[in-house]
């Protein structure tokens, strides 16, 4: 499932007196399970493949501007290491839209379109209970609303919103997926597994960082709803749609929603003589930091730093014919800003030399690096961008399980994110994440990951 915006209906388009009879007692059961009512009904369209994947499709004849723009992005990405050579931006996007989107609610048309004509499969009805769930949000908190609101923050995160609205709606559906029969419970399974071979077949060309953050909402907003959720269930949800800190700490803790405050303000960075700025500069989040980071260091040290994330802000900016970003960033503490600093500096040996400088700014880290052309030494980062991946996939679920074995045990969040970060960051942790998951044993990550846990819980208690 999606929420994207497609356009297709007029805003001020009439409600439909009644639901679509193939949603069958969707819309109830999906108010029960998240403890809301439906204002009215919202349309369902049904597109055949071919008309589902140019709904969400790019545009093939982008303009000039938007070309332009592209282009850009694909050299700022470059200038720090996230992509190498020359990619087309818009067919990886293209891919990973038509590919991975199965459904989407659009906030602006107030319709759900499903992908799959006809009455829907058990697949189909599990998606469905999804996007319902996001027609719910909409019509008690106004997404739109929300976003702008985030938009207008500097502090926030709309990624992060994202996120929280995703994970939301993808605990209705896993309740929805409990409740089915065994038959239709392993029809699901085969549904899917179908839908996922299909998916990563349409992106074996994506660049890993766009196939990552296309994925992230659903991959860390489960976590932390399931967090939130076990904190105080639908009540504590609807108290943080209404007044949560939606930042990008959230994908790297998921119990920061417990006791997260803003972010510490950084000033934007500062631009040379002979430098141009491209756009508006933009936030730099716990999650985009771990991402750079871990896309040329160890995935255990990348999370380290994101964990003692307090605040950061980019600049893309052209220099001597070249698109260049400057980072600035801060960590908690005087100890995390010189982590940090000791951190960029291993990123940056790992680039071509002199792709990338690192300089200290008071409290702050500041680091400049240019694109080095598609024709340079720069190595790909995707395997380990997908390795970086996994091992917060497996952070999430930790952090998110011991939360709720603190809260039972009446000790705080604080020992819970202590011990999710150590086994993380853990050398067996990092030997198994390192394999490819088919060859990973299971009793051998098992015993990893007893062993981690051990080791470390000393540490977290004294």
């Amino acid at each position: 499932g999606g929420l994207v915006g497609s356009g297709v209906l007029d805003s001020g388009s009439s409600y439909p007196s009644k639901w679509d009879a193939r949603l069958g007692d969707l819309p109830a059961r999906v108010e029960q399970w998240r403890g809301l009512k439906f204002d009215h009904p919202v349309p369902v369209r049904f597109l055949s493949e071919a008309d589902f994947k140019k709904e969400v499709g790019v545009d093939p004849k982008p303009s000039k501007s938007r070309r332009r723009e592209m282009n850009r992005l694909t050299e700022g990405l470059r200038s720090s290491g996230l992509i190498t050579g020359k990619v087309d931006l818009f067919k990886a996007i293209n891919d990973e839209q038509q590919s991975s989107v199965l459904a989407f609610y659009s906030p602006d048309d107030e319709e759900i379109v499903v992908r799959g004509a006809g009455t829907p499969d058990v697949s189909r009805r599990v998606t469905l209970a999804h996007e319902l769930t996001h027609a719910l949000q909409d019509q008690h908190f106004d997404l739109t609303a929300m976003e702008e609101k985030v938009d207008a923050d500097p502090q926030s995160s709309s990624t992060a919103l994202r996120a929280f609205v995703e994970g939301d709606a993808d605990r209705i559906e896993s309740r929805y997926v409990r409740d089915l029969s065994v038959v239709d419970r392993r029809a699901y399974r085969k549904a899917r597994n179908r839908e996922a071979s299909a998916a990563e077949d349409g992106t074996k060309t994506v660049p890993a960082v766009v196939t990552l953050e296309f994925s992230a909402p659903y991959r860390y907003g489960p976590p932390v709803l399931q967090v939130l959720a076990n904190d105080g269930g639908n009540a504590n949800v609807d108290r943080a749609f209404r007044r949560g800190v939606f930042t990008q700490k959230m994908f790297i803790e998921p119990s920061a929603p417990l006791t997260e405050s803003k972010p510490r303000r950084v000033n934007d960075p500062k631009l040379r003589k002979g430098e141009k700025a491209i756009g508006e500069s933009d936030g730099f989040g716990a999650f985009d930091l771990y991402v750079v980071l871990g896309s040329r260091i160890s995935p255990g040290e990348a999370i380290g730093a994101a964990s003692a994330w307090a605040g950061g802000r980019s600049q893309g900016f052209r220099f001597d014919g070249r698109t260049c970003t400057r980072i600035v960033t801060e960590a908690r503490t005087a100890a995390g800003n010189d982590d940090l600093e000791a951190n960029f500096e291993l990123w940056a040996a790992a680039l071509p030399a002199g792709m990338a400088t690192v300089e200290r700014r008071g409290r702050a880290v500041m680091v400049t690096s240019c694109d080095p052309g598609a024709r340079s030494t720069l190595n790909s980062p995707d395997a380990a961008i997908e390795t970086a991946g996994a091992l917060l996939d497996l952070h999430s679920e930790i952090e998110a399980e011991f939360t709720k074995e603190a809260a039972d045990a009446g000790a705080p969040a604080s020992v819970a994110r202590c011990l999710a970060l150590a086994i993380a960051q853990a050398p067996e942790i990092g030997v198994i994440i390192a394999q490819p998951e088919a060859d990973v044993d299971p009793e051998v990550a098992r015993a990893a990951f007893e062993t981690a846990a051990e080791r470390v819980q000393g540490t977290c208690f004294d």
